[in-house]
């Protein structure tokens, strides 16, 4: 009867603590903590009105209120974005909002977030396969892919082994861009990455691909027609066409025809332009700024001096920097000047 009864309060002991739903204390607002006289709990700062509570090595969370969200049960909590939070335990992950919910059971061997309601996941260990899971649990692609990357603007690039494409964020469906003969892979995901509402597309033809932009929705805003185009920047884009290069706009306009060995976008409507191994300036209306009689920048060779110099031809280097402007060596010291030489910075900057 004596072992009866120490069982019965043994186990009545377990199931109070694990059923605690209120700790016992005060919320101190100005140091944002919660005062308790429970010693076996260790409580985190608050955030927006929740805090991890850990207890026997385990995290759970609370309120102001010192009502217990979720009981202390996972290995790591980790901060919430958008009210959704990445929980770890035994080395697999999943989610739970700041309701103490547990979204997605931890399961997966990573989860990389892409937005407030998409995840990059990957389920088996030591396997490179991916997919996209959304925060209510389902599934917006199967777990498949061999790479799946986030951009800066969170458009995500899958890889399935014999394409590079997007991945439409609300149906899941597939645009392929390129296969693998195309291209190299740095070359492609730096393409694929939208500018000024706008990515790479292309179509096959029978001897060649040529290429063009599409916009977030996936239509074809610039038909493909160049031999390979570069991302916007600033309202342009280098476009290729006969190993010559030219400028459009986001509407398909020429700016500049395909004349160039190459062309860098500036900011202010100018570019700079390689043609015949000479570089200059122009801009948005094909006006001669600085005209193309300058070598590249060569460190170890001074400007030749053309019959309008600009620059004098005394400096180990000169490269162009915004509005109008170069930096410059001479000796061990670096300056700045304008087109007309009108000297703004000098001394001994390490450099520009």
């Amino acid at each position: 009867m004596r072992k009866v009864l120490i069982i019965f309060i043994s186990l009545f002991l377990f199931h109070h603590i694990n059923s605690q739903t209120i700790i016992s204390g005060i919320y101190d607002g100005d140091k944002n903590l919660y005062i308790t006289n429970d010693k076996t709990l260790w409580i985190d700062f608050f955030q927006d009105g929740i805090a991890r509570i850990s207890k026997d090595g385990f995290m759970g969370l609370m309120n102001t209120k010192g009502k217990i969200l979720c009981p202390p049960k996972y290995d790591m909590i980790y901060d919430f974005e958008n009210d959704v939070a990445k929980v770890g335990l035994n080395g697999k992950f999943g989610l739970i909002n700041k309701n103490g919910k547990e979204l997605i059971i931890p399961q997966f061997e990573n989860i990389e977030k892409v937005n407030q309601n998409l995840y990059i996941i990957n389920q088996k260990e030591n396997k490179n396969e991916y997919g996209i899971l959304k925060s209510d649990g389902s599934f917006l692609t199967n777990i498949k892919y061999p790479k799946l990357q986030v951009t800066k603007d969170k458009t995500i690039i899958y890889d399935d082994g014999k394409n590079i494409g997007l991945i439409d964020l609300n149906t899941g469906k597939e645009m392929p861009v390129f296969e693998y003969e195309n291209g190299g892979y740095a070359r492609i995901i730096g393409a694929l990455e939208y500018n000024n509402g706008l990515t790479i597309t292309y179509k096959k033809t029978d001897n060649s691909v040529l290429y063009g932009f599409m916009d977030e929705n996936f239509k074809t805003v610039i038909e493909p027609q160049y031999d390979w185009v570069k991302p916007f920047e600033n309202g342009y884009a280098s476009v290729e066409k006969d190993n010559k290069w030219g400028v459009i706009d986001t509407f398909g306009t020429s700016i500049l025809p395909p004349d160039f060995e190459s062309v860098q976008i500036l900011e202010n409507h100018k570019f700079l332009v390689r043609k015949n191994g000479k570089l200059g300036v122009l801009n948005s209306d094909n006006q001669i700024l600085i005209p193309l009689i300058y070598n590249s920048q060569n460190k170890q060779k001074a400007i030749g001096k053309p019959e309008q110099s600009i620059l004098s031809p005394s400096f180990k280097s000169v490269k162009m920097l915004e509005d109008d402007k170069f930096s410059y060596q001479e000796t061990k010291k670096f300056g700045v000047s304008d087109i007309n030489i009108n000297v703004s910075i000098w001394g001994k900057i390490p450099r520009l």
